[in-house]
């Protein structure tokens, strides 16, 4: 690491880290001891890996590449005189420990689908109310011609994996087909285009409501920077640009070839990757989402917290008028206007 800071005075006993080694290679864990040069951690887990590896790890500053810090849970509301002033810490993952370790553990929890058996139906209809999906396909050749091997589609709480490669030509899915058609449900595509186009040409399939977050990306950062980044982010880039995930946390996913995607049987460390692609996608666009219209939140946090800042009696006055105080009129932003 370039940071040559003591790591004693970085991090304490009990923090819990996440360290990428220069070999790609992923360690979370809480800090059990720490020296200027070295971090020892417990409660280890690879990256892929579910297990709690059992002994005491120990880590040397010219094996780390990167290290992030997961934030604890957020118990109380912030004060009126702090909410508006937060400072983000580049070190941090930009999740709660709680929502990382609910994603984490949703990603190894998936149910994969290869036939429309009791399992299908039960899916399609709690699919079928969810305002919102991700929807990740695998194993698409670079072509109009491609076809899906594996459909990964995210709820809330839940990853399904649908299997098509023993389907025939036609979409088997019909009830899966009405949800991706369905007005009703955002379908949160990473690079939705391609599949889009895909569906409609071969199956008749028009997916409509759908979030894209490489496209989102690029009106965020062409807010920010004034200009279009040169290459189009994959969905590890938006990880590590939105989350602060370390670079390589869906690198075995997005490295596995079109044609691992075929082979039957589908392994269970293949299924893992194809999860990981899905978990984050509601998340993510939650979060660009308030990226996006970041004014418009910090303007409804002001006014709750000039609420906050009031006495009794100005509480009671203020709640009975219909009359726009001064102080609320200054908080509230002229939108699209620099």
């Amino acid at each position: 690491m370039e940071n040559e800071i003591p790591f004693k005075e970085l991090y304490q006993q009990g923090d819990r880290l996440i360290l990428k080694l220069y070999s790609d290679d992923i360690f979370e864990g809480h800090v059990a001891d720490v020296g200027e040069n070295r971090i020892e951690l417990v409660n280890v887990k690879q990256h892929n890996n579910k297990n709690i590896l059992s002994t005491i790890y120990t880590f040397y500053r010219n094996e780390i590449q990167t290290i992030q810090q997961l934030q604890e849970r957020i118990t109380e509301k912030q004060s009126a005189s702090t909410s508006s002033e937060k400072v983000e810490d580049s070190s941090k993952i930009k999740l709660t420990d709680l929502e990382y370790d609910r994603l984490k553990d949703m990603s190894r929890d998936y149910t994969y689908i290869d036939q429309t058996d009791a399992r299908y139906f039960q899916a399609v209809e709690l699919l079928s109310r969810a305002e919102t999906i991700g929807v990740a396909p695998l194993g698409v050749e670079k072509s109009r011609d491609g076809s899906i091997k594996l459909l990964g589609v995210s709820m809330w709480d839940k990853v399904y994996l649908f299997d098509f490669v023993n389907q025939r030509s036609n979409f088997q899915y019909k009830e899966l087909q009405d949800i991706l058609e369905t007005e009703f449900t955002v379908k949160v595509i990473h690079e939705a285009g391609p599949l889009i186009d895909i569906l409609y040409r071969k199956h008749k399939i028009f997916v409509k409501n759908v979030f894209d977050p490489q496209v989102v990306d690029l009106i965020i950062k062409k807010k920010e920077t004034g200009s279009i980044p040169s290459n189009m982010s994959d969905i590890s880039d938006l990880l590590t640009d939105y989350f602060n995930f370390p670079s390589s946390y869906l690198q075995n996913a997005l490295e596995t070839k079109d044609s691992k995607w075929t082979q039957r049987p589908l392994s269970d460390r293949r299924k893992g990757y194809a999860a990981q692609l899905v978990t984050y996608l509601i998340a993510l666009r939650q979060h660009m989402e308030r990226k996006i219209f970041s004014e418009m939140y910090e303007a409804i946090d002001n006014v709750h917290n000039y609420y906050y800042s009031l006495d009794s009696f100005q509480f009671a006055s203020n709640w009975k008028s219909r009359n726009t105080p001064k102080e609320i009129e200054d908080v509230i932003p002229n939108l699209g206007k620099s």
